[in-house]
C-alpha cells in the first residue's frame, strides 16, 4: 500500500543521510589525523635539533681541554644513533675513550636541558660510572659543565687524588672546582679506610 512505499522511501533516505554523515566524518577525521601528523613531525624534527644543538654546547665545553678530533654531534633519529662527524659532515669513528664517554654524557645532558625548558622545571643529573670513565682534562671539564648546566646534580666519580696525602687532596682539581664553584652548595666525600677487610668502613666527609 501507499504507506508501506512512503516508509519504504523514507528508510531510503535516512540510510543515505547516515552514510553521507559517516563519509564526511572519516574525510574529517582523516585530515585531522594527517594535519596532527605533521604537527608532530615538526615538533620532532624541532626537537631533535634543539637537542642536537643543546648536545653540541656541552660536547664542545666537555672537550674544550683535550686536543684530540672530537667533531660536531649529529643525532640521527631515524637511526637512534648519537655520534659526532667533521666539518665535511663525515661521521668520525676514531674518537678517542674520553671524548666518546664526553658525548654519550653530553647528549643526555642535553635532554635534560631540552627537557627543562619544555616543562619548565630542572629535573636531577645523577652521574656514576660515565664520569669515572673520563679521566684527565675531560673529567674536570665536564664536571665543571654538568654543574653550569642543571641546578641540581649528584656526581658520582672514581678519586683520583691520593687520599691519605692531604697535598694530593689540596691540588686535586675537582676539589678546588667544588670549593669555588658558588653553584655547589653543599658536597661531600665518602672515603673508604681501615687496614683489613674487617676493619674497613666509610668516613663521610663535607668538601663543603
Amino acid at each position: 500500500d501507499e504507506k508501506a512505499v512512503l516508509e519504504k522511501r523514507y528508510s531510503e533516505v535516512i540510510r543515505q543521510s547516515e552514510a553521507i554523515e559517516e563519509t564526511e566524518r572519516y574525510e574529517l577525521a582523516k585530515k585531522i589525523s594527517e594535519s596532527t601528523s605533521k604537527f608532530y613531525q615538526l615538533f620532532q624534527n624541532h626537537l631533535i635539533k634543539s637537542i642536537e644543538s643543546e648536545a653540541n654546547k656541552c660536547f664542545e665545553q666537555m672537550t674544550s681541554l683535550n686536543p684530540a678530533l672530537s667533531g660536531k654531534v649529529k643525532v640521527d633519529l631515524l637511526e637512534s644513533e648519537v655520534y659526532t662527524v667533521d666539518e665535511s659532515g663525515i661521521r668520525l669513528t676514531n674518537i678517542n675513550q674520553a671524548n666518546k664517554v664526553s658525548l654519550q654524557i653530553a647528549f643526555v645532558a642535553a635532554v635534560l636541558s631540552v627537557s627543562n625548558s619544555f616543562w619548565e622545571t630542572y629535573f636531577p643529573f645523577i652521574a656514576d660510572a660515565p664520569v669515572s670513565a673520563l679521566g684527565g682534562n675531560n673529567k674536570f671539564a665536564a664536571i665543571k659543565t654538568m654543574t653550569d648546566i642543571f641546578q641540581q646534580s649528584i656526581i658520582i666519580l672514581k678519586d683520583d687524588a691520593i687520599t691519605n696525602d692531604p697535598g694530593s687532596l689540596e691540588s686535586d682539581l675537582v676539589r678546588q672546582m667544588i670549593r669555588s664553584n658558588e653553584k655547589i652548595k653543599n658536597a661531600y666525600e665518602l672515603v673508604m679506610i681501615g687496614e683489613t677487610l674487617g676493619e674497613q668502613h666509610t668516613k663521610i666527609a663535607m668538601l663543603k
